[in-house]
């Protein structure tokens, strides 16, 4: 799903689009069956942020982003990457109807998860980071989210804490903090610019 789209965005070529087209659709339509009524995907074994795990005993580690956030917003994000290839394969009808369930896979996230004053689920940077990249989150409420982002990545002393599944493109490696040489200094290599624009950071001494 994603990889198609991203080599559509490269070369604007829609040829790996028709040919992936029958299994994506398939794939949308599955995850649609699997969820509740009211959109979340509860059920069904899902692996989560994996090598995102801790807890209290480390004996037995569990991600901290739960499994069902995770999966509701791979659910609209991969809904609405499908939406948009449909519009560009000219498939108006197909696009209209995927619009249309992202938005309310959308509108469950948010009922779900996020809270009026920017709290997204157990108020990690896996959350966080899904919720801003997959552009989950009402205008209002994103520049919260991205201020709780960096106060995240500040608390974990300039540290990534998060799995695989939330760094889905490299624009969103930018909560990686890079250490230099320099004793006592701390890099930013290229902290999301929404959480950017909202405080202003660059080398910390």
């Amino acid at each position: 799903m994603i990889c198609p789209w991203t080599i559509y965005q490269c070369y604007d070529d829609t040829r790996l689009l028709e040919e992936q087209y029958e299994s994506m659709t398939g794939w949308v339509n599955f995850m649609h069956s699997r969820v509740s009524s009211d959109y979340i995907w509860r059920g069904d074994f899902q692996f989560g942020d994996w090598l995102e795990y801790r807890g209290e005993d480390s004996r037995n580690p569990n991600p901290v982003t739960n499994r069902k956030l995770i999966a509701t917003a791979f659910f609209a994000y991969s809904t609405g990457l499908l939406a948009k290839m449909a519009e560009a394969l000219g498939r108006s009808e197909d696009a209209g109807r995927y619009k249309e369930l992202a938005a309310k896979v959308k509108a469950a996230f948010n009922n779900e998860f996020v809270t009026p004053s920017g709290r997204v689920g157990p108020n990690t940077q896996t959350a966080y980071v899904l919720a801003l990249h997959f552009d989950l989150l009402p205008d209002a409420v994103r520049p919260i989210a991205a201020e709780r982002l960096a106060n995240e990545i500040r608390q974990g002393q300039y540290h990534m804490a998060t799995g695989f599944v939330s760094r889905p493109k490299p624009f969103w490696i930018y909560g990686c903090i890079l250490q230099v040489a320099q004793p006592g200094r701390i890099s930013l290599l290229a902290l999301p610019c929404e959480v950017r624009r909202h405080h202003n950071l660059g080398t910390l001494g």
